[in-house]
């Protein structure tokens, strides 16, 4: 809406200054209609100068003030329109006509433009939601499967597998283990492909005398909480916590998740 008002503001002053010049001269027939008007006209456009000095008063050289005074000059007529004028405004006229057609073609080229950024502003969402959905389709997270459990003398060795559920690669950097009081952690750098396990050797538990005798009788059960940390196939670094029951049995382990309080969760937060 402003640059249409601009350009009509900018048509009506290039058609004032093509006008403006034909009202400086009027036309031969206005001047013969009028002649009388002309004739007045001319007299008040250059009035006489009178001298205070008589006539036969020679201040000056022996001179009179009439013989030394300029004569006025009488304009009885306007210059008739000649081919010049004619040129003139031709040429006017014609830089209106340029101007009226560059107004318009601005204003063709203006609407080209505008709608070539709109449909730009639209490519780029539609390619901001496509790199979204891939970024989302891309997303990963990891899940604990199976505990196993060795056992030495007086120490459990505990195990879990770590899985991969997604179609890309991603590298298992480190785990943090937590039974009872005891934390354990294990560096591993290990690089687990798409829809793959990889066992983890997690912590290394020893056992009280009370604790040995439990487990060969029937078994052990620990409250375990922990954490893996892993790198993502777009390399930002990230954390999946789990939480719940360890059956430490002498023929198996098994693992029941239970949303319990995790503190390696807590400093997860504290760094955020």
């Amino acid at each position: 809406m402003k640059r249409s008002v601009i350009y009509v503001l900018a048509y009506i002053t290039l058609c004032a200054v093509a006008v403006g010049p034909l009202k400086l001269y009027p036309s031969t027939a206005e001047r013969e209609s009028k002649p009388e008007q002309h004739k007045d006209s001319s007299k008040t456009a250059a009035p006489v100068v009178h001298q205070e000095h008589p006539l036969d008063e020679k201040p000056y050289g022996g001179q009179s003030a009439t013989e030394g005074q300029a004569k006025p000059i009488k304009v009885t007529e306007l210059p008739p329109e000649d081919a010049w004028y004619k040129a003139y405004v031709f040429a006017t006229w014609l830089l209106v006509l340029i101007g009226a057609f560059g107004i318009l073609y601005a204003v063709k080229t203006l609407k080209v433009m505008d709608q070539q950024a709109k449909l730009s502003t639209k490519t780029l969402g539609a390619i901001k939601r496509q790199a979204d959905l891939q970024q989302a389709a891309m997303q990963q997270w990891v899940t604990i499967g199976k505990w196993v459990v060795d056992y030495a003398v007086n120490t459990l060795d505990i195990k879990m597998d770590i899985h991969n559920p997604t179609k890309l690669p991603l590298t298992v950097l480190t785990t943090k283990v937590r039974i009872g009081e005891n934390e354990c952690l294990r560096p591993h750098g290990i690089q687990v492909s798409g829809y793959t396990p990889f066992r983890a050797e997690v912590f290394t538990y020893d056992l009280s005398a009370k604790e040995v005798d439990e487990f060969m009788r029937g078994g052990i059960l620990f409250v375990v909480t922990g954490v893996v940390v892993y790198r993502d196939c777009f390399g930002d670094t990230k954390e999946d916590f789990f939480s719940g029951l360890l059956n430490c049995r002498r023929e198996s382990a098994s693992f029941e998740p239970i949303a319990l309080k995790n503190p390696f969760m807590k400093a997860h937060e504290s760094k955020e």
